[in-house]
Formats: structure tokens, sequence, C-alpha cells
């Protein structure tokens, strides 16, 4: 079969987190490199964002700001059957909640994931555990073309990103305005753009 390369179709971007060595630091280091998350899916601006929970809660409803936000809970918000008791705790849980407001959608690696997304959306959000076919169950508007997806975190094989790409090169020549767009870091960066 003919192979089709879309030069045009991907863009990489690298958004690094900065290196702390203090509490104050650390926070610091949170919102900028939030900030920089941010602005690049604004930049782009496409339609859905997948982020996952190592992206700084506080960002979620910038990310979100009139997209689809998918988060992809890889860990649990508290231990498990250990719900919050402390005032600390329950604080930084009623923060996760409001937060929690503008996720549309949720892929979880575990039903822990799943249960915790769902008491923090009051259960508006089921998360979907393991490899779903989330669009089946959370369906989009309908539109007339598609653009820009961004996939948002490590750029590590297991992360998925090779599927996506795979996915991607099945739809491409039946979307010509459709692009992808790779945002993060990780081991498999130079397989993925050799790819």
């Amino acid at each position: 079969s003919e192979k089709h390369i879309y030069e045009d179709k991907f863009s990489f971007e690298h958004v690094r987190i900065e290196k702390f060595s203090r509490r104050w630091s650390y926070f610091w280091s949170q919102f900028r490199f939030a900030k920089d998350v941010i602005s690049i899916v604004d930049l782009y601006d496409p339609h859905i964002v997948v982020a996952s929970t190592h992206s700084p809660i506080f960002s979620w409803k910038k990310l979100s700001n009139g997209r689809k936000l998918v988060i992809s809970a890889h860990n649990t918000f508290w231990p498990k059957g250990l719900p919050p008791r402390s005032l600390k705790g329950r604080t930084r849980k009623a923060l996760i909640e409001m937060q929690a407001a503008a996720i549309d959608a949720a892929i979880c690696t575990s039903s822990e994931c799943a249960q915790q997304i769902s008491e923090l959306t009051a259960g508006r959000i089921q998360g979907e555990v393991a490899c779903p076919q989330i669009v089946d169950k959370y369906p989009i508007e309908q539109r007339t073309s598609v653009r820009n997806l961004m996939f948002l975190g490590r750029l590590e094989a297991a992360k998925g990103i090779f599927m996506l790409l795979d996915a991607f090169e099945k739809i491409a020549d039946f979307h010509p305005d459709l692009t992808l767009a790779f945002v993060g870091d990780g081991t498999a960066e130079n397989e993925l753009k050799a790819r």
C-alpha cells in the first residue's frame, strides 16, 4: 500500500516544568508550566484537549474555555478508601471540585480513579476505564469539517501516542483540514517525529 506522509499535519511544542528546590519554587514552577500550556492551547485552539491529572488542576477551566476537556486520570486524588477528612484535605477537594466543573469526560486507568472523578463532579462524569471509544458515549456536536486535534502530555509510547498517530493517518485523507499537535516531551519524541 502507498505510504502517505503528512508533514504539514503535525506540530511539536516543548513545555518544560522548571526545576524547583523549595516549596514556594514548586508552586512557582507549576504556575509557569500552567501558564505556558494554556498559552499554547489558546494558540492552537483545538476542539478537544486531552490533559492528564499531572497538569496543574487550577489550569483545567482555562484549558476548557469553550473546548471539550477530557481528563486522563491515571492517579487518584486521595488514597483509596480514605477520602479527605482534615481541613486541608477537604479544602483541597473543594478546590478540585470547582475546577472539575470544566471536565467533559474522563479516561481512567482504574475504577478507583473513575469513582473519584465521579465524586468530584457530583456524578456528572462517569469516567471510562482503560481504552474506551469515548466519542461513542460522549458525542461531539456535529460539524461539517474537523480540525486541530491536540495531545497534551508526556510523549511516551505507553501514553498511546502511536495509537493516536495510527488513527489520525486513517482519517486524514477524508478530512483535509485536520491537524494534530503533540505538546510535551518524553523518551518517544524522536521516534514520534520520525514516524
